[in-house]
């Protein structure tokens, strides 16, 4: 029986896990303030509206995906001033777009009929979502966590560029840490999982990040000319998800 690299849930899972995680988010912050995690100095720049960037995955030989027919392959983000697209794309062939908007993650869950909203403002320190759930508005690279700038090893040059090397143990906060699949960091008796991450001096942006089971290489370009607003459907569900949070009540009579 196939195991899935645990970033990346099929989109039935994913579904699943959100109406589960939702329900009990909603049970932390219905009468408490969103807790506060302690920030770290970033040593990632933020990108540009109007940039793409494509994220090739390959599996390691510690992967225990490497020859899955559904595992993640590529992430293509398009980010724009009002909006950002997110197309995840597996071994499979089948591809699910997600669109950011504001605090709103609007994306297609088990089919692309099935839409589905999280609010990223929702999310509770230490609580572990799936990587398509993460908390873009902080950064545009949630995935590339624990790095600070003391990890930098040494200067180097990869395909004719002047990169910073990093290397470090991530050690995620979870607030249970049994939520984990097997093998996680944060897992208790789970093996310390050791990071490298290679990126260009100039820009501060990512071009390489290597961890236990994956290998993520960076391509940043201009991103083509779209309309900078969320599709129609796309549009209708969130406009359906906030009518419920906010229904327009009539007016008291005196």
């Amino acid at each position: 029986m196939k195991t899935r690299i645990p970033c990346s849930p099929s989109p039935s899972l994913l579904q699943k896990i959100v109406a589960t995680l939702l329900l009990t988010i909603g049970t932390f912050t219905l009468n408490a303030e969103e807790p506060k995690p302690t920030e770290t100095p970033s040593i990632l720049a933020t990108v540009k509206n109007g940039t793409r960037w494509i994220i090739q995955i390959n599996p390691t030989e510690l992967s225990p995906t490497a020859n899955a027919v559904d595992r993640l392959t590529s992430i293509e983000v398009s980010k724009m001033k009002n909006t950002t697209t997110r197309i995840y794309t597996r071994s499979s062939g089948k591809s699910t777009q997600h669109w950011i908007k504001n605090q709103y993650i609007v994306f297609e869950s088990s089919s692309p009929n099935n839409l589905l909203v999280f609010d990223m403002n929702q999310a509770i320190a230490g609580f572990p979502l799936p990587e398509e759930l993460a908390n873009f508005r902080k950064s545009d690279f949630p995935e590339i966590q624990g790095c600070l700038p003391e990890n930098l090893i040494k200067e180097e040059l990869l395909e004719n560029r002047k990169v910073l090397f990093y290397e470090w143990e991530n050690k995620p906060n979870i607030i249970n840490p049994m939520m984990l699949p097997p093998n996680q960091p944060g897992k208790p008796g789970a093996t310390p999982s050791k990071e490298q991450l290679w990126v260009d001096k100039e820009t501060r942006l990512p071009l390489q990040w290597k961890r236990q089971q994956e290998i993520r290489t960076y391509k940043f370009t201009s991103a083509p000319s779209r309309n900078d607003e969320l599709p129609k459907k796309f549009k209708e569900t969130l406009d359906e998800y906030l009518s419920k949070l906010n229904p327009v009540r009539p007016p008291k009579i005196p």
